[in-house]
């Protein structure tokens, strides 16, 4: 008798660490469904963590380990992720090779387009695409280039709490396990090439979706700390209301343009300006998010102009600053392309204590937990 042999599903935890939070989820994953038991998010500052690095492990650890502690999670199993300027992003096209013979040729590639010792990085990759031209069969490849400074800092901290580090990954490749899971039932992005926007805090990551997998993926050095800033230089906001003020502001909405078109740009730009404070706050927000759209404007158009197929249909939102009111509608707008918040579409199955529903900020750390 032929007996199929069953498979063990483990639970694991995903920590996606960010600018200012580390997001955590433990769950299941089998069958292309997603069991989540706990999940939430660790609030921190600019002195632990600074452009993917930890810079204070000691405090990092007690803040993870007291959260484990106190929602008695025992699961060892690690997957983690990480986002930074110094993780460089390209996209090759090499000859079709064996499996056996990728790394080299990649890095050899890699080592031709950047400046860089490879010696001090750790290379990921993933095939999008299977070619065919003038010069034969070809893999088209993103990669991504981490420090291995960076690389083991994560995997002896992640051991320092007791945990067992599976895979580090970078934003790109647990963004495109999501979003292929989450439209898996619908036919929403078929055919499509979609701009994945992440609006975040000291960074704007911009990944281009397309075929079941990222294609292409920049990042732009802006982000929503800039209208923090500006919150602060005019207010006297406490820190935990900022996000309340930045969610609800009006700069992008009808209201905000009938009450400030009329309004003479020289008297805001006047050091020594007559209009009240809270209306040059937000005039200095409005134009720090022009800042921010011209900035992504150009990556998305240096991506259309490398080939006469590459084209956008739509750009996904996602983040914190997301939920901006009218922030979709106004990136629309701007860049003449439809645009919509992202949104957990497929079925998560939240076990007791994991109630409630999760924000699209957790997209990376579900994407960890697909590994």
């Amino acid at each position: 008798m032929n007996l199929k042999k069953k498979r063990t599903v483990k639970t694991a935890i995903g920590l996606d660490f960010g600018a200012h939070s580390l997001k955590y989820a433990v769950g299941q994953w089998a069958n292309d469904k997603l069991k989540i038991s706990a999940y939430g998010t660790i609030e921190y500052g600019q002195e632990l963590f600074k452009n993917g690095y930890i810079l204070d492990e000691n405090m990092m650890r007690d803040k993870l380990t007291s959260v484990l502690k106190a929602n008695k999670i025992k699961i060892k199993d690690a997957f983690i992720s990480v986002e930074s300027t110094e993780i460089i992003k390209r996209e090759i096209i090499i000859p079709k090779v064996d499996e056996a013979d990728l790394k080299d040729l990649i890095g050899y590639e890699i080592g031709q387009y950047l400046p860089i010792d490879l010696n001090q990085y750790v290379l990921q990759y993933r095939i999008t695409k299977e070619i065919e031209d003038d010069r034969g069969k070809q893999f088209m490849v993103t990669v991504g280039a981490m420090p291995k400074s960076m690389a083991e800092q994560y995997h002896q901290f992640v051991l320092s709490c007791g945990l067992s580090p599976r895979k580090l990954d970078i934003h790109s490749h647990s963004l495109s396990r999501f979003i292929k899971w989450n439209y898996a039932k619908s036919a929403e992005l078929e055919g499509k090439t979609i701009a994945l926007v992440d609006f975040g805090h000291h960074m704007i990551n911009v990944n281009l979706y397309s075929d079941d997998d990222v294609v292409f993926g920049r990042i732009i050095n802006l982000g929503s700390s800039g209208f923090d800033e500006i919150i602060h230089k005019y207010s006297d906001a406490a820190e935990s209301d900022v996000n309340k003020i930045k969610q609800n502001m009006k700069i992008i909405t009808e209201e905000f343009n009938d009450r400030y078109q009329a309004l003479d740009y020289n008297r805001f730009s006047d050091e020594e300006s007559d209009l009240p404070p809270h209306d040059i706050m937000i005039m200095e927000m409005r134009s720090y998010i022009e800042e921010c759209l011209s900035e992504l404007n150009k990556v998305l158009k240096y991506y259309t102009s490398r080939s006469s197929e590459n084209i956008i249909n739509a750009i996904y939102l996602y983040g914190g600053s997301s939920q901006i009111i009218g922030l979709e509608k106004y990136v629309g707008e701007k860049l003449d392309l439809p645009a919509r918040v992202l949104k957990i579409e497929n079925k998560i199955e939240m076990q007791s204590k994991a109630s409630g529903v999760m924000s699209n900020g957790y997209v990376h750390v579900l994407g960890l937990l697909m590994n």
